[in-house]
């Protein structure tokens, strides 16, 4: 079965022998996942961090484009999902572990 990379979507040759099979295609495409791994993860706090203030906005107030605060926060919860999902594909959701609920954001910011 051939794998494709998670970064370009290329195909990822097959080594014979022992070891971990690869992942990427080429060095290139794991520096580039890994460089976009680590930004991910920023982009995840400062989400979750935007979620939680609008969560906690007592006032209710609209915004300069006419959204209420659940609106606001709904595109929130999109946009971590998006990046949540992204994630998994480039850590390959099997080795991402951790309890359920919790945000990916979350786990590998205690690692």
């Amino acid at each position: 079965m051939t794998r494709n990379c998670p970064k370009c979507g290329g195909p990822v040759a097959e080594l014979a022998g022992a070891g971990r099979p690869r992942r990427y295609c080429s060095l290139g495409c794991k520096r580039s996942a890994d460089y976009e791994v680590k930004r991910l993860q920023q982009r995840l706090l400062v989400l979750e961090s935007e979620l939680e203030s609008e969560r906690g906005d007592p006032l209710g107030l609209t915004d300069i484009s006419g959204r209420t605060p659940r609106q606001r926060a709904a595109a929130l919860e999109l946009a971590i999902e998006r990046c949540e999902t992204r994630l998994r594909l480039l850590l390959d959701d099997e080795a991402v572990s951790g309890e359920p609920g919790a945000t990916l954001a979350a786990r590998s910011a205690s690692v």
